[in-house]
């Protein structure tokens, strides 16, 4: 069976999804990057595809995703979207 050659991280902006993605660069797949907003400050993940889409809205649909091998999802809600007026432990 032949590895997988494109990759479609979903949530590749985030920490976990960047790590993911630039694994899966370095290890020689051609990796395209998913998510809301753009990749920033980090070089190698900037030079990455860039989907703009959010799974919630359904931007990911059978079309879209057809021309990856692999779809990686590693979207979700970190420390960086707590809600204002929501402590950190509550969230």
């Amino acid at each position: 069976m032949a590895q997988p050659k494109n990759i479609l991280v979903v949530g590749g902006t985030g920490t976990i999804g960047g790590y993911i993605a630039l694994e899966a660069h370095s290890r020689g797949y051609a990796v395209t990057i998913g998510g809301r907003k753009s990749v920033k400050g980090v070089p190698v993940l900037e030079d990455l595809p860039f989907l703009k889409g959010d799974y919630t809205a359904g931007d990911y649909n059978a079309e879209t995703l057809s021309t990856f091998d692999t779809v990686v999802f590693s979207a979700g809600a970190d420390m960086r979207h707590v809600p204002e007026n929501t402590s950190a432990d509550e969230y």
